[in-house]
């Protein structure tokens, strides 16, 4: 115990991190000299979609002008109009201008057309986020996801980024001792969000269709019992599209079964959904596995079997886009009646991460309190992050919005496929995977089981970790399964590997996958391993 450790709350002392993509390896493993990253969810750079930035600097501190009343820099009703979010929009490949000033009183006192200054982003700005951005997510919400709410009943709150509406949503719902319902394997940094607020994770199966479990997770509520458990769970964490590490969605019939549990026993559900626009059509080999009776893999068009990376802006159709946008899985807020939905998105995966700018959407009694927070904490997000997205997103409309994402989309989609092409190549006696339909994500399902077939027990933590470290001296970087589960059962019997097709080029993703069959083959070289 140190001299300050009297000085730190318990809430402090309580907190823990341990992100999954860490991993401790024997001190006699030789790390390859040139590694091949698969394993971290960074977004590729291909998404970020501003080529330069040019900042042109003051000699002498430049006075306001006079005609802009000061007062319209904020929102007051009846003051400033902001105009709405059309389908319309203008050519991606433009230079965007950014003006210091309203050019008149007339462009400020209606909202600037939409465009945020550097006077009014530069400067203190309202703790749920500047209108005009509150505008374009409220349009792109109901473009994609029309809440069944009244209007009037949600509203929409701007964070600084998913990590930081994942911890606010938490803090809001959550209770010291409260069990909370969350997918057995999934993005570990939110467990310990749950933890660090006296939260007991309550893991719920998932499947390799959809994720989580609907039979899985009506037993556990109807046979709770209050008298040795404690009250049952009011809150569910779930990353419903593109789960991580599945990849799976739910669909919306899936998704409307889960809806009636949680209605029925009154749960509220975290709807965390950070990669849901890098949704896909489906790959063209078969496959199924032991907790699936149906091919994941049945080609729905012919022409969905492949994809054009290469295509421009000018190549992109209305039909093209209503296409995409069908794909995209509804949200929760689709088909709830009450308010039971806390959705928390994020401009990280098809704008930037490093902005770190998210919103969450929910009813407004709970928006309510999220901003009071706000308040207390983060106060407003970066008003440099706010005025990019901002003005580009308005500038491009919905539909241009949508094309860029269908884009940048097409691009994943060609490493996904390139990826499990790869992966089809391998031995598959040893190693199969889990069709990705949406994210960044593939789990290679890793058959343990055949290297100690008469003495295997389902643990396979010493194999995750052997392969693993095999896996840094053939040269690929890959996340264990282990890492990603919410209970120490869990730890101990994973049985895949998380790889991501996001970062590295093909021609790496193809070497990165030779090198992760060599450490696969050295894996069931070596045999059994005896258990301590």
């Amino acid at each position: 115990m140190s001299f300050h450790d009297k000085f730190i709350s318990d809430r402090s002392k309580a907190r823990s991190h341990s992100h999954f993509t860490l991993n401790q390896t024997a001190k006699t493993t030789k790390p390859h000299s040139n590694p091949i990253f698969i394993s971290g969810g960074l977004p590729n750079p291909i998404g970020f979609p501003i080529d330069e930035i040019t900042v042109n600097l003051t000699t002498s501190p430049n006075p306001r002008p006079r005609f802009v009343p000061a007062a319209t820099l904020f929102s007051k009703p009846g003051l400033v109009e902001f105009p709405d979010i059309t389908e319309n929009s203008t050519r991606l490949s433009q230079n965007l201008k950014i003006l210091k000033f309203a050019e008149s009183l007339e462009t400020a006192t209606n909202g600037n057309g939409g465009q945020l200054t550097l006077e009014r982003s530069l400067q203190y700005g309202e703790q749920d986020g500047h209108p005009q951005l509150k505008k374009f997510v409220t349009a792109l919400t109901k473009r994609l996801h029309p809440p069944k709410l009244d209007e009037k009943d949600w509203n929409v709150i701007i964070t600084n980024g998913g990590g930081d509406g994942i911890h606010k949503a938490v803090d809001l719902l959550i209770n010291p001792g409260d069990h909370v319902l969350v997918e057995e394997y999934c993005f570990s940094p939110s467990f310990d969000n749950i933890k660090s607020v006296g939260g007991i994770l309550v893991p719920i199966k998932l499947d390799y269709d959809e994720g989580l479990d609907v039979t899985g997770l009506k037993r556990i509520l109807e046979n709770w019992d209050e008298a040795k458990q404690g009250p049952k769970p009011r809150v569910l964490y779930s990353v419903p599209s593109g789960q991580n590490p599945y990849g799976v969605s739910q669909s919306l019939e899936r998704r409307k079964a889960i809806y009636a549990v949680l209605k029925e026993h009154g749960i509220v559900i975290i709807e965390d959904d950070p990669y849901g626009a890098l949704a896909y059509e489906s790959y063209n080999k078969k496959f199924t596995n032991g907790n699936s009776s149906k091919s994941l893999n049945t080609p729905e068009k012919a022409h969905d079997e492949s994809v054009d990376s290469e295509a421009r802006e000018s190549d992109i159709s209305k039909a093209d886009i209503d296409h995409y946008t069908s794909l995209i899985a509804p949200s929760y807020l689709t088909i709830d009646d009450v308010g039971l939905v806390v959705r928390i998105d994020t401009f990280s995966k098809v704008f930037s991460p490093g902005l770190r700018l998210g919103w969450i959407v929910s009813h407004v009694n709970f928006i309510e309190k999220l901003s009071l927070y706000t308040s207390l904490s983060t106060r407003a997000a970066s008003g440099v992050s706010q005025l990019l997205i901002n003005n580009i997103a308005h500038s491009w409309g919905l539909e241009g919005w949508l094309r860029w994402c269908l884009l940048l989309r097409n691009q994943y989609l060609e490493r996904r496929n390139h990826l499990l092409a790869q992966l089809d190549k391998l031995d598959q006696s040893k190693i199969t995977y889990i069709t990705p339909v949406c994210g960044m994500f593939v789990s290679a399902l890793v058959h343990f089981d055949k290297i100690a077939s008469s003495s295997f027990n389902g643990v396979t933590l010493p194999y995750q970790s052997r392969l693993v470290e095999l896996g840094i001296e053939e040269g690929v970087l890959i996340v264990s399964g282990s890492n990603m589960a919410a209970s120490e059962e869990l730890r101990q019997t994973a049985k895949f590997i998380r790889l991501t097709f996001a970062y590295e080029d093909p021609d790496l993703l193809d070497e990165a996958i030779k090198r992760l069959g060599k450490a696969v083959d050295r894996l069931f070289e070596e045999g059994e391993i005896k258990q301590k």
